[in-house]
């Protein structure tokens, strides 16, 4: 791990660019804080630098769990797998729209400028305090997730016509036949297989805080 850890930050110095805070919002950035979007865009999947990255990130949310006021977990079924892929994306676009003129923002964008866009979102479902787990369990599949997380499900499938039980956080046959009914709906792009499950990306698209809405009923 620490020789992974030293590769990675070898092959990051390079993509380093400046860091510039004013004097009421000074902090000193660490490890991937110091990149730039530029440099976020040129690190090769899967390797020992974007590694490094997503175990940054890992620190970050944990961090921000501790000093956010009536937080307890800022991502609750977000990995940071998934977050770091969406920050990349939010680089990406904004450098692109940089080099297109479309912007009249001409310093380096900093990956600190797309983790905020990305956490601040996260804020609206974010878990204010600890809850209980869940285990899910359809066939020879399972997995767990969290109590209040299954009542922000439900509470989404009602809104959106699909689904007409409580929203008591408790897995059960109509919370699943909700779940598949709205990935069937669910645009072809969003790529959503009708397991009925409370995967990732049926989670993405109906909680979004990322995605776009999926079709109603």
């Amino acid at each position: 791990m620490k020789r992974i850890a030293m590769i990675g930050l070898l092959g990051l110095l390079p993509l380093v660019g400046v860091q510039a805070a004013d004097k009421d919002k000074a902090y000193a950035p660490k490890g991937a804080a110091l990149l730039t979007c530029e440099g976020l865009t040129k690190i090769t999947p899967n390797s020992p630098q974007s590694a490094l990255v997503v175990g940054w990130f890992d620190g970050y949310l944990t961090a921000l769990n501790m000093v956010t006021p009536e937080t307890f977990d800022l991502a609750p079924w977000e990995d940071s797998i998934l977050l770091s892929s969406l920050v990349l994306n939010y680089c990406t676009n904004a450098v692109k729209a940089q080099e297109a003129g479309k912007t009249d923002n001409k310093r380096p964008i900093l990956v600190m400028d797309a983790v905020r866009e990305v956490t601040s979102a996260l804020y609206a479902k974010r878990l204010t305090q600890k809850s209980e787990m869940v285990q899910i369990k359809e066939g020879d599949k399972q997995g767990m997730i969290y109590a209040e997380t299954l009542k922000q499900v439900q509470t989404a499938l009602k809104e959106q016509g699909f689904f007409n039980g409580s929203a008591d956080g408790k897995w059960g046959p109509k919370t699943r036949d909700a779940i598949k009914a709205f990935q069937k709906a669910a645009p072809k792009e969003a790529n959503l297989q009708e397991t009925g499950l409370p995967e990732r990306g049926t989670l993405m698209l109906l909680l979004q805080p990322f995605g776009s809405p999926a079709a109603k009923k």
